[in-house]
């Protein structure tokens, strides 16, 4: 096993390590496009749609198409188990999107699918490695999961689209500069590129288009439940979340919600790098979704993802620990 790393977390650099000879293509049958946002913004095209039910706890980045495509969205609110906590019954060129959170929720995801049918349009991208049908649209997001780009697959009932233009904007900078160079630079290219990201529809880079088709997926996503079950034997009785998953899932993160909340500052002072799910949440000036907000500001997103195996994993535990959190 390998020594464990000096930090743990924040974005990716340039795939390399997980790379094969031979190519491979994961997701058959879907629409290759360069974000999710990208995908979202495709879906509005094809459907006559006047009103989307949105989750209160999701980021701004959902509603840029949304806002515009003009699109009229009203936020709707989920319980401790990250499902609907309201009735919502989508009339009449109405729709419903909803998170496959954390990638743990697919089997709730299936029970939405049975209820709402075509009205409902799947948000997997905390569930990269979730395969689509043709039949309900969704869509996922590569950036979350790998060290590429751009890139981003959609599915759905009609995925025609003519001739797209290949992604112009991608950029791999920051990728580079993480891999090899200064990292504060690369953190803020990395800011600055993604400001940038648009909600317009491409088709995804050649680059990431490349690094997808090469990379071993079969062990990202047994490096990301390894390491998940790791935190889950560590953490369980501490979690205030039921982050189970059974073995379908690969999830993007180990969700901790801990009794208290946690200053994330003592964490990257010790190079541990968890993010806020999601700042987006904290800032809108909207009463109510006292428990969406409490959720994001306390939840502790710990990495799960390949770069990483069980001794990175232990030195987490033992630093938070150390912190005296739990």
């Amino acid at each position: 096993m390998k020594s464990p790393k000096s930090s743990i977390g924040g974005f990716f650099e340039l795939e390399s390590d997980f790379l094969l000879e031979t190519e491979q293509q994961y997701h058959q049958g879907a629409l290759s496009l360069s974000t999710g946002r990208s995908c979202l913004h495709l879906i509005c095209t094809k459907r006559t749609i006047k009103k989307i039910f949105v989750p209160f706890y999701t980021c701004d980045a959902l509603l840029q198409p949304l806002l515009e495509n003009k699109i009229d969205f009203e936020f709707y609110s989920i319980n401790k188990n990250l499902e609907l906590a309201e009735n919502i019954k989508p009339g009449e060129d109405e729709y419903i999107v909803y998170i496959n959170y954390f990638g743990i929720k697919t089997d709730y995801s299936n029970e939405l699918i049975e209820q709402f049918g075509e009205k409902l349009i799947l948000d997997n991208t905390q569930s990269f490695f979730t395969i689509g049908n043709s039949k309900t649209w969704s869509f996922n997001s590569a950036r979350k999961f790998f060290g590429v780009p751009d890139g981003a697959y959609l599915y759905g009932p009609e995925l025609s689209t003519g001739e797209l233009e290949t992604n112009p904007f991608y950029q791999c900078n920051h990728l580079l500069e993480r891999k090899f160079g200064d990292q504060q630079l690369s953190y803020e290219q990395f800011s600055q590129y993604e400001r940038s990201i648009t909600a317009g529809i491409y088709k995804i880079s050649n680059v990431a288009n490349w690094l997808l088709h090469h990379l071993d997926m079969e062990a990202a996503m047994k490096r990301r439940r390894a390491n998940y079950k790791y935190y889950a034997e560590a953490f369980g009785s501490s979690n205030r979340f039921a982050a189970t998953i059974d073995n379908t899932d690969t999830p993007f993160c180990y969700p901790l919600w801990l009794n208290s909340s946690v200053d994330k500052k003592r964490l990257h002072q010790r190079s541990i790098f968890v993010p806020t799910l999601w700042t987006d949440v904290l800032d809108r000036n909207i009463s109510g979704y006292e428990f969406e907000k409490q959720f994001a500001y306390e939840l502790l997103p710990l990495p799960v993802d390949h770069r990483y195996d069980e001794k990175d994993c232990e030195r987490v535990v033992h630093i938070i620990q150390a912190l005296g959190e739990f």
